[in-house]
């Protein structure tokens, strides 16, 4: 039987032990409601990262960091993993994070603890997610920029915060220079793509796509350049501010289509992804094509390239080309096609009458076929550079035709091999005029100076356009094949005004006028000559060396006389007398030359008189002997325009005759002669 008393404290323990099982359980409950709030979570849903890419920040989530602590709560981790897994799908961002405070301490502890927090983030990034450390910058702000109230701990755990933000388009990646018919633009963060205009900045993430028989050129900011062909998708990667670039595998992610560049400074930086391969360009210029199976051809014009795909990676060097399958290594690179031969327009100058009434001319283009299964790349531009493309066209044939309205127009073709790589191309240009354009003439010698000779026939040479009729003073003459012609003008004493008149059907009529004076008798030229001649037969003399300068006289329309001396350098053998070897001498020459023909290269004949004041030194005595010898000389050669003037070659057979009282001898010599006028 229980006592009253026993039950009493029966009731009451058991009363103490559910009170205390109630407080445990408070406290249980409340410590779990503050470890929840020491380690709470955040919702993979309630951030949008790709608000980064319009140019807005995103805030970590109240409670992020504990006051005074630079380490982030745990419970934030899937944020930080989900910013992570943004950064890998968008490689070409760069983000700066910066870390915040509340007002609890000294500014300069809360600079310290807010750029710790943003590199222990950083940190995090890099060390747990393998995030480019290059794409993140870490920076502290103290409690200079609150976004809540610091005077109650709510807002002070706000404002306990990192905040991220994409570096901002400050600088255009490049600028489309130039559009040809259906081109469009597409923003990062729009679903449709808009026109293009002209001179409009393209920034990272920015596609640029061209319809049919439409071009587009990009220019960056180092004025390289990037010619996009019909039917291309490209992605331009870049992204700056204040300095800094993205650290990419490739500046340019091309889909469909093809693209050329003309490198500037990029040569050796430019990285072109396409479906099937990755390409690093070396070169400053490069053609690279993606046909309808996602197979992309490499055409290398100068310095080399390197392909990667499916862990090959192959070298492709000047003049070679290659092909990549989708899933295939690259294949083996292969020479460049050569460039055609034209046919018409078959000359640069060709000018060609465009019809008034319509301001338009049906241009016809052919060239030479090479193989059978090859096709053809044909494009006109409106510049040299190949910058402002008219048409372009792939033609399975070596012939197109099309209209073109007054311009001059340059144009050019390359062969497309059957595996698709594109080769060297042949180019040309020329004019449709509304009229009858000026002849193209070009004469020696001009028309801004009277020219002053002595010669009674003088030689003119020049070019013009194939075809021309030339007329000057009663003669008629045609240009050549290449537009080169020559002809001879009889000049008489005094002035001679001669006009030439040049002829084509498809070109206006040309006149100058070219102004002579002839001296009866004058100084033709300064002549500055080199003489070197050697013993065919002797028994003494071996060979001599001289330098002369003269002056040459013309005595009428074939005859030429040549006065001159110089300083020479005599060498024998066994010459009589104790003498040495080589002795210096003072050739003094007068010459007689014939002219045999006319025109640039002229042939003639020659005889003259040299006479050598020559000074020999005694062996025993070493004293210096004076002697003469007489050298009559006959020969030829030709003379021929350089330097706007004229040259001359010459070979002459000497027998050299030495004057002494009791000694004379003959010695069979050949010199040769060249001479500048």
């Amino acid at each position: 039987m229980i006592k009253l008393t026993d039950f009493f404290v029966y009731q009451r323990c058991k009363w103490q032990r559910i009170k205390m099982k109630k407080i445990l359980i408070v406290i249980l409950i409340f410590g779990i409601g503050l470890i929840g709030i020491s380690v709470r979570g955040y919702s993979d849903t309630e951030i949008d990262f790709t608000v980064l890419l319009k140019g807005e920040k995103i805030i970590s989530p109240g409670d992020s960091f504990e006051t005074g602590e630079s380490d982030f709560n745990p419970g934030f981790v899937s944020f930080f993993n989900r910013l992570g897994d943004f950064l890998k799908e968008n490689q070409g961002v760069i983000i700066e994070i910066s870390g915040h405070t509340d007002n609890s301490g000294t500014m300069e502890i809360n600079q310290k603890l807010s750029l710790s927090r943003a590199q222990r983030v950083k940190d995090y990034l890099v060390g747990k997610l393998g995030i480019d450390k290059d794409r993140l910058i870490a920076r502290g702000y103290s409690s200079r920029f609150p976004i809540a109230d610091n005077n109650t701990p709510e807002g002070r755990a706000m404002n306990r915060r990192i905040e991220i933000a994409a570096l901002k388009n400050d600088n255009p990646a490049g600028t489309l220079t130039y559009l040809r018919r259906d081109v469009f633009t597409k923003f990062p963060d729009k679903i449709d793509f808009i026109r293009a205009t002209i001179n409009q900045d393209l920034f990272h993430l920015y596609r640029v796509l061209t319809r049919q028989k439409s071009n587009a050129n990009v220019t960056f900011q180092d004025l390289s350049k990037i010619n996009l062909g019909p039917q291309s998708l490209m992605i331009i990667y870049s992204l700056m501010e204040r300095g800094f670039q993205i650290p990419r595998k490739q500046n340019v992610h091309l889909m469909t289509g093809g693209l050329r560049t003309k490198l500037n400074k990029l040569k050796g930086k430019l990285q072109v992804e396409t479906p099937s391969c990755l390409i690093s360009s070396n070169s400053v210029e490069i053609l690279v094509g993606i046909d309808k199976k996602k197979m992309s051809a490499l055409s290398v014009f100068d310095g080399k390239s390197e392909v990667k795909a499916q862990g090959t990676k192959v070298e492709v060097p000047e003049g070679f080309g290659t092909t990549v399958k989708m899933g295939k290594p690259p294949d083996p690179p292969e020479p460049l096609p050569k460039a055609p031969q034209l046919i018409k327009p078959v000359e640069s100058k060709t000018n060609l009458p465009g019809k008034p009434d319509t301001g338009k001319a049906s241009i016809q283009f052919q060239w030479q076929r090479a193989d059978i299964e090859d096709k053809y790349h044909l494009q006109v531009a409106g510049d040299p550079q190949f910058e402002k493309i008219i048409e372009d066209r792939t033609l399975p044939d070596n012939a197109a035709a099309f209209s073109l309205v007054i311009g001059t127009y340059y144009w050019r073709v390359a062969v497309i091999n059957k595996r698709g790589i594109e080769g060297y191309a042949a180019q040309s240009f020329f004019t449709i005029s509304g009229g009858l354009p000026d002849l193209p003439l070009e004469i020696t010698p001009g028309t801004e100076d009277v020219y002053k000779t002595t010669q009674a026939v003088f030689t003119v040479y020049g070019k013009t356009m194939p075809g021309t009729r030339l007329i000057m003073q009663d003669q008629q003459f045609q240009a050549g094949r290449q537009g080169e012609f020559t002809g001879t003008i009889p000049l008489h004493i005094g002035w001679n005004h001669i006009m030439v008149q040049a002829i084509h059907p498809d070109f206006q009529q040309k006149i100058i006028w070219l102004s002579f004076y002839r001296r009866s008798l004058g100084t033709s030229a300064a002549a500055i000559g080199l003489r070197f001649d050697n013993a065919v037969q002797s028994d003494n003399f071996v060979n001599t060396y001289a330098l002369q300068v003269g002056k040459s006289f013309s005595l009428g329309s074939r005859f030429e006389t040549e006065l001159s001396f110089g300083l020479a350098r005599l060498s024998w053998k066994d010459f009589p007398g104790d003498y040495k070897k080589a002795a210096a001498a003072f050739p003094f020459s007068a010459a007689l030359r014939l002219m045999l023909a006319k025109g640039k290269l002229v042939p003639f004949l020659s005889t003259g008189l040299t006479t050598y004041l020559t000074f020999a030194r005694e062996r025993e005595t070493d004293t210096i002997d004076t002697m003469f010898f007489i050298s009559p000389e006959i020969g030829g050669g030709f003379s021929f325009p350089i330097f706007n003037t004229r040259g001359g070659f010459e070979i002459k057979y000497t027998p050299l005759l030495k004057k002494e009282p009791f000694f004379p001898e003959i010695a069979h010599r050949i010199a040769f002669i060249f001479r500048i006028l």
